[in-house]
Formats: structure tokens, C-alpha cells, sequence
């Protein structure tokens, strides 16, 4: 029981550090949602007066963001496809198969990771 209040302890810690740390990220996809210039006010809101989805309007109709989201998936959907493509089999040689250099050249691969 004398060891459960530093493990209490800790855990608290851990979790007000986690709030800090995630506080900016809450307040970008709160301020998103909230009209122009309702941001600028002072104390500015933690949460939007009346919620807009206005700014993601603009974004995706008049800059493109529809576009670049395309481009982004497009290229990570090849990437992942294409790594897939050469470690799977490597994956099933260096489990299944036996051969010369094996052991070395899986020790060069890990340790180059």
C-alpha cells in the first residue's frame, strides 16, 4: 500500500503534462469551427459561439485542399504499396528460406534501421 501514492502520483502527472501538451491542438480545431475574427476577441472563447463550418468550405472550394489531400494519400497509398512489395517476400526469405549469408545480411538490415 506505501508504494501505491508515488505510482498515484505519477499517473496525475503524466496526465495533467498530457493535457498541457494536447491544449494547443483543442484550441486549433476549436478556433476552425469558429466565425472570422471570433478568436481575436478578448478573453478569446475555448469553444465557438456559434459553429461554422465556413473556413473548411473555403478551404476545400477556392484553395485546393480537396486536391492536395488526393495528392498526400495518393502518394502514401504507393509508398506503403511499394515497401509492401519488396518486405513481405523479404520478410518470408529470411523466416522460411536457408541461405548463404543469411544471418549477416538480416543483422545489416536491422542494424541499418
Amino acid at each position: 500500500m506505501k508504494h501505491a501514492l508515488p505510482k498515484v502520483l505519477l499517473n496525475i502527472a503524466v496526465a495533467l503534462i498530457g493535457l498541457i501538451v494536447l491544449f494547443p491542438l483543442a484550441w486549433m480545431v476549436s478556433v476552425s469551427f469558429m466565425s472570422a475574427g471570433e478568436a481575436a476577441t478578448f478573453p478569446p472563447p475555448l469553444l465557438p459561439a456559434q459553429p461554422t463550418l465556413e473556413h473548411y468550405r473555403d478551404l476545400f472550394a477556392n484553395q485546393g485542399m480537396g486536391r492536395y489531400l488526393w495528392n498526400s494519400v495518393a502518394l502514401a497509398g504507393l509508398a506503403t504499396g511499394l515497401c509492401l512489395l519488396v518486405t513481405v517476400p523479404a520478410g518470408y526469405a529470411f523466416a522460411k528460406l536457408s541461405f548463404t549469408g543469411r544471418d549477416r545480411l538480416f543483422q545489416m538490415l536491422v542494424g541499418a534501421w
